[in-house]
């Protein structure tokens, strides 16, 4: 890969500015007076004292195994998460 800022500063504002945006868009949708019920995963907050590589490890496993027994959950949580690692890298 070329082009990649691994700068741990950096990553934590990417990572704001996306928690940011989240929580603008559930403004947004709150605002339609849609009932939604949030997931765990919607409201999750980073410790930026801790490894944010393990802790996104550690999130995307526990998504995951919330597909049950649902083969075709599971393969789609796992194409949406490989997805999005391929977006950000």
């Amino acid at each position: 890969m070329t082009n990649v800022n691994f700068n741990k500063k950096s990553f934590v504002e990417y990572i704001k500015q996306a928690i940011a945006h989240r929580e603008n868009l559930k403004t947004k949708i709150q605002e339609t007076n849609t009932s939604i019920q949030w997931s765990a995963l919607s409201n999750y907050q980073p410790d930026y004292t801790e490894s944010l590589s393990l802790q996104g490890e550690n999130a995307s496993l526990k998504f995951i195994t919330q597909s049950g027994s649902n083969v075709d959950i599971f393969s789609l949580k796992l194409t949406v998460i490989y997805g999005i690692k391929g977006v950000a890298s």
